[in-house]
């Protein structure tokens, strides 16, 4: 095993919440997700479901299709919420526990380079989390399904024509793996900055990592009476979506005044050009997407320098 796998092996061992927290939010989701199927059978309000499904006719895989889609990536968007959530503590901690500890004079003697070290917390980051999540996430999913089809039995539907037959299992995997990858790296400057004062913070590195920029706020509103900064970061978070997915599809879709032809018509086209939705070409010709990597490179050279050289008192 060479020393960089090595090193994204222990960065998993030692903080066991990049594959807890995936796991815990799946058992979460499901026992959820369970308690509600089981309050729609008592009350027979999932028989209703599955009787106004089946008396939809043509309109049945359509409906089945957007339920089951809106579940996947309803589920998909707390995994990710909360992956992002895990990663930006992660990335706090990843240098400063270290030296808390004592155990950088350990990982100091063995044959492992600081830029190493420092880099295979951004790979734990960039891509252990993201298929660990991933992994969970279609686990979750599978499982999910396969609660569905056992009360759809128990109501009389059946489970291939509105649940396994219509859900686009893999296609949203590959557009929930793409997007955990693209969002990991588009906030690459954000962890970079986390690493800087996870190297430099003597104690409280929460307080060091959002002290800096709540101060350039209230600075620039008391110089300038403007909030620049602020708009800068939110649009740089926001404009990940722009750039990394093509959503005219959904546009315009307005379902009060649409026909059920017409209605048939779009959810027959979403479903058969969903995999569209990536625009891989929209993420690398972002300009904001390599300017942000300038910046991670920055942060990330500024903790590797740290790392070498910082002494504790």
């Amino acid at each position: 095993m060479s020393a960089f796998a090595y090193l994204l092996q222990r960065e998993t061992w030692e903080n066991r919440a990049i594959v807890f927290a995936p796991v815990i939010v799946g058992g979460v989701l499901l026992t959820g997700l369970l308690l509600s199927l089981f309050q729609g059978v008592t009350s027979a309000g999932f028989e209703q479901v599955v009787i106004k499904m089946e008396e939809l006719g043509e309109m049945r895989t359509a409906g089945a299709f957007a339920a089951t889609s809106v579940l996947l990536f309803a589920i998909a968007v707390v995994f990710a919420f909360v992956m992002m959530i895990m990663l930006f503590f992660y990335m706090l901690d990843a240098l400063y526990s270290e030296r808390k500890d004592r155990s950088i004079l350990f990982w100091r003697s063995l044959p492992v380079s600081d830029n190493m070290t420092v880099l295979s917390k951004l790979a734990t980051a960039v891509i252990v989390a993201p298929l660990i999540t991933l992994a969970a996430l279609a686990i979750t999913d599978i499982v999910t399904l396969i609660m569905g089809t056992v009360f759809t039995w128990v109501r009389g539907g059946s489970a291939w024509e509105l649940i396994w037959g219509p859900a686009p299992l893999f296609k949203s995997w590959v557009i929930v793996g793409y997007g955990l990858l693209a969002m990991v790296i588009w906030f690459l400057p954000f962890f970079g900055w986390l690493l800087l004062v996870s190297a430099w913070a003597r104690q409280t590195p929460f307080l060091w990592a959002i002290l800096p920029p709540l101060a350039i706020l209230i600075i620039e509103k008391i110089v300038n009476g403007t909030h620049t900064f602020f708009t800068m970061i939110g649009e740089y978070k926001v404009e990940f979506f722009r750039a990394a997915f093509d959503v005219e599809m959904f546009e315009g879709f307005d379902k009060e005044h649409t026909t059920e032809a017409e209605e048939l018509q779009v959810i027959g086209t979403i479903q058969d050009n969903l995999l569209g939705v990536i625009d891989i070409g929209g993420l690398l010709s972002a300009p904001e997407l390599w300017a942000g990597l300038a910046v991670a490179a920055v942060f990330t050279s500024g903790a590797i320098y740290l790392r070498r050289w910082r002494e504790e008192a």
